[in-house]
């Protein structure tokens, strides 16, 4: 007997890297849009080997925005107010920031 899906499986990427970003990743959309926008990290460098102790990504927070649900566009860079002087408090001026989704954080 056939199983049969319980979901409709997109055969394409949801989110395409353009030519200022490698690798995207980890979108989180708002409900509030009727989840047509959101954010998205983006990969501005990567360090390291997957195979001897992973990677170092450092990354922005992008906007995203769709009309179809399918294919999201990565709008501008997330601004948000007070950032350098929130992550000067955080960390200090000899802090190594890798992103605002950096662990040490």
């Amino acid at each position: 007997m056939k199983k049969l899906k319980s979901y409709f499986e997109h055969t394409e990427k949801a989110v395409e890297a353009d030519e200022r970003f490698k690798y995207v990743m980890a979108i989180a959309l708002d409900p509030r849009s009727g989840y047509r926008e959101g954010i998205i990290r983006c990969i501005t460098s990567r360090e390291g080997n997957v195979q001897i102790r992973g990677y170092i990504d450092r990354s922005v927070l992008h906007k995203v925005r769709s009309d179809s649900l399918e294919h999201f566009n990565i709008g501008n860079r997330l601004s948000i107010k007070n950032e350098s002087e929130i992550i000067d408090q955080l960390g200090g001026k000899d802090w190594d920031f890798i992103g605002l989704e950096d662990p040490e954080i």
